[in-house]
């Protein structure tokens, strides 16, 4: 587009310089005087060329017509900006400007970071000893210091003299009964007594063909087993019972009488401790009966087979006891009656 635009405007100037020269000539021409015959002359001829100077005109005013048209898009493209162009040299640098006045001040900046710290001056000169001030008020006294350690005991002194007996005092008010002890070891089996003279007849029983069994039986099902210490004998397990209306039997081994009366009581087991076991039948924490059985680490047989009256609301239990180690105070029994029971019968009423 640039090139035809640039030949357009090399043939528009072309002419115009033409058009100038022309006018020019004609200019001169008809101004000098010396001329002028000859011109009139050849006025002829120039009428003829009249004709052409007119075409000539007109050609003139077609390519005016071009100019003003080339100026309108050269005005045009002064308004559009071309491509860039690549950038020339750097010029050389210019003579520094006279300097400005001082501007205004800006603002702080921010405090920089704080340098290491110098090193120590000289100690100064001691300066002279002031005048002693006021001695001041006696402060508070400090907390006491701890004990210091205990100083050897020194010599026992000698014995001073005996005082004199003071009065006897009152008698003080007795004191509250203290609680009972725990119970002793059991002491060693007593040799048995002489065989007591017999007793008076008693009366007659009931007929035994109407007579009704009145019986509990059952077991614990765990092992007793502490080295020195009672164990009480559970009655978790049940074999039978028609006694259902003469006691009551609990789990952890307490049996309450509901009907007053003369009870047997059996109990036996497997034992073997380190030394010996004992057992005891207890009615309301009271000991009614021990017996006594040798282990020494072996297993042993113990029994009790008694009667005793009972009230009703009285609880009684079976305990064992191990002396020494390793203890079975009591084996746990079984539904099959091996190795431990216990069974309670209802003999009579009291009288």
């Amino acid at each position: 587009m640039m090139k035809r635009f640039f030949g357009r405007y090399l043939a528009v100037t072309a002419l115009t310089l033409l058009f100038t020269a022309v006018q020019f000539g004609n200019t001169v021409a008809f101004d000098d005087p010396s001329l002028s015959s000859i011109a009139f002359a050849k006025k002829k001829d120039k009428d003829k060329d009249n004709d052409k100077r007119r075409g000539l005109r007109q050609q003139v005013n077609q390519l005016q017509g071009l100019v003003n048209d080339l100026q309108q898009q050269l005005d045009a493209l002064e308004l559009q900006e071309g491509p860039q162009g690549p950038q020339g040299p750097a010029g050389p640098a210019g003579a520094d400007g006279a300097q400005g006045p001082q501007g205004e001040t800006g603002p702080a900046g921010p405090q920089g970071p704080i340098g290491l710290t110098g090193p120590a001056g000289a100690d100064g000169a001691d300066g002279a000893d002031g005048a002693n001030g006021t001695d001041g008020a006696d402060g508070a006294d400090g907390a006491d210091g701890a004990p210091g350690p205990q100083g050897p005991i020194g010599l026992t002194g000698p014995a001073g003299a005996d005082g004199a007996d003071g009065a006897d005092g009152a008698n003080g008010t007795d004191g509250a009964d203290g609680a009972d002890g725990a119970d002793g070891l059991p002491g060693p089996q007593g040799p048995i007594g002489l065989q007591g003279p017999a007793g008076p007849q008693g009366p007659a029983g009931v007929d035994g063909a109407n007579a009704e069994f009145i019986m509990w039986s059952g077991f614990c099902s765990n092992h007793g087993r502490a080295a020195n210490a009672w164990v009480k004998y559970c009655t978790d397990g049940f074999n039978f019972s028609t006694a259902s209306h003469h006691i009551q039997v609990a789990p952890n081994g307490d049996i309450t009488a509901l009907v007053p009366g003369y009870y047997r009581i059996n109990a036996w087991s497997l034992s073997n401790v380190s030394n010996s076991v004992f057992l005891e039948l207890r009615v309301n924490g009271i000991r009614r009966h021990q017996g006594r059985q040798i282990s020494d680490n072996r297993w042993v047989d113990i029994t009790m087979d008694m009667v005793w009256p009972m009230n009703a609301g009285d609880v009684f239990n079976v305990y064992y006891w191990g002396y020494g180690g390793n203890n079975f105070n009591y084996h746990a029994g079984n539904q099959t009656g091996s190795h431990s029971r216990l069974e309670v019968s209802y003999m009579g009423p009291l009288n």
